[in-house]
C-alpha cells in the first residue's frame, strides 16, 4: 500500500473516532462540554482532508481564503442585520470570537464547499449544475444541523428557524462551490466525501 493511502487511511480513521466520540459524549451527562469541541473536531477534518488534496497551487489558495474570509463577513452581516440568514446570534461552542462571530465560523464554510464539490464528482451531472447540485447538499445538512446548533448552543434564533436561512444557506453555498471548484482537479477527495457521510450520521444521531 502506497503512503498516501496510507495517510488517507488513518485520517478517515481519526475523523471516525472523533465522530464516534462526540455522538457518545454528546448524548452523556456532558453534553454541554463535549460540544465546546467541536472547534477542535473542524480543525482536525480540515487538517485531514488537506493532507488528501493534490493539486496545491496559488489560485486554489485564494479561491480558498475567499471563502474563508467571506465566510465570516457574511456571517458577520447575517448578525448585525438579520437580513442573511434572518435573526440569530451565536452562542458559546463555537469557540474564540471577533465581533461575537466564532473565528471558525469561515473554516467551516470552506470545508463544507470543499467536500461538497468532491460529492458531486460521484455523480454525473452537467458541470454547470454542480453548484447546484451542492448547495442543494449543504442546504440540506444544516437542516439536520439546525436543532444540534441550537441545543448545544452553537447559535441561537429570535423565534422559529426562518425559509430565509435556507435560501441564503443555497444560495451562498452555490456561490462557495463554484468558487472552490477546478476543472484542473478532476481527481475525487475521497476523505472529504467521507467527511460529509460523517456529518450526515453525526447530526442524525445526536
Amino acid at each position: 500500500m502506497e503512503r498516501p493511502q496510507i495517510r488517507r487511511l488513518i485520517g478517515i480513521g481519526l475523523m471516525t473516532v472523533v465522530t464516534v466520540v462526540g455522538i457518545v459524549g454528546l448524548k452523556s451527562a456532558y453534553g454541554d462540554e463535549f460540544a465546546r469541541l467541536t472547534p477542535f473536531s473542524l480543525m482536525v477534518s480540515a487538517s485531514v482532508i488537506a493532507l488528501d488534496h493534490r493539486l496545491w497551487n496559488r489560485s486554489f489558495l485564494i479561491r480558498c481564503i475567499f471563502i474563508f474570509i467571506s465566510g465570516f463577513i457574511i456571517e458577520d452581516m447575517g448578525v448585525r442585520t438579520g437580513l442573511i440568514f434572518g435573526h440569530y446570534s451565536y452562542g458559546y461552542s463555537l469557540g474564540w470570537k471577533a465581533d461575537g462571530i466564532p473565528l471558525i465560523i469561515g473554516l467551516n464554510w470552506l470545508v463544507l464547499s470543499y467536500s461538497a464539490w468532491h460529492v458531486t464528482k460521484l455523480i454525473r451531472i452537467p458541470p454547470a449544475l454542480i453548484p447546484f447540485a451542492g448547495a442543494l447538499l449543504m442546504t440540506g445538512l444544516d437542516y439536520l444541523l439546525e436543532p444540534f446548533a441550537v441545543r448545544f448552543h452553537l447559535w441561537r434564533w429570535n423565534g422559529a428557524i426562518p425559509v430565509q436561512n435556507y435560501i441564503a444557506w443555497l444560495l451562498l453555498s452555490g456561490l462557495f462551490i463554484g468558487t472552490i471548484r477546478s476543472k484542473q482537479d478532476p481527481r475525487i477527495n475521497i476523505t472529504a466525501v467521507y467527511y460529509l457521510f460523517l456529518q450526515i450520521i453525526f447530526f442524525v444521531c445526536v
